[in-house]
């Protein structure tokens, strides 16, 4: 794994973006928070710690939002079967997507899909599928914007 450095890299806000610009292109894959901490060249407590202060959320609870992002795509677009999608998010089965679903848009896969069926053909895409959409997000850091675009502004 190649690690992400620049000259202005050893500011915890700025190892924190590339931390998640890393998940957000590599979430598919299985990821530890060792991977992450590596990546951004940090220790994993110093990376937790600045992790939650920049976004709001641990690395794994943004992992796991990535990864229901990318399923809730899935179930809206497509006619693939659950343990399908669930394989290409990178949560390996249905079960373990099931589980994270419960905890974010709070429903099965199949009834989110089932909800968002007319989305389909009758509404533009939104950010997030995770919350409703927002009308006005300000855009003052790069790591606010990075979580606007998760909707936990």
């Amino acid at each position: 794994m190649p690690i992400l450095a620049d000259a202005e890299g050893n500011m915890p806000r700025v190892k924190v973006r590339k931390a998640v610009r890393w998940i957000g292109e590599n979430f598919v894959r299985p990821i530890s928070v060792t991977d992450i901490a590596a990546i951004v060249a940090m220790s994993e407590r110093s990376l937790l710690r600045h992790f939650r202060e920049e976004m709001g959320v641990s690395p794994s609870e943004f992992l796991s939002r990535e990864r229901v992002e990318c399923a809730c795509r899935m179930l809206e677009e497509t006619d693939l079967p659950v343990d399908t999608i669930a394989r290409r998010d990178g949560t390996t089965s249905g079960d373990c997507m099931a589980k994270m679903f419960r905890r974010f848009p709070a429903l099965s896969p199949s009834e989110y899909r089932q909800r968002h069926l007319h989305d389909r053909r009758t509404t533009a895409p939104r950010q997030s599928r995770l919350e409703p959409p927002v009308e006005a997000r300000t855009e003052s850091t790069q790591v606010e914007n990075d979580m606007n675009i998760y909707g936990w502004v």
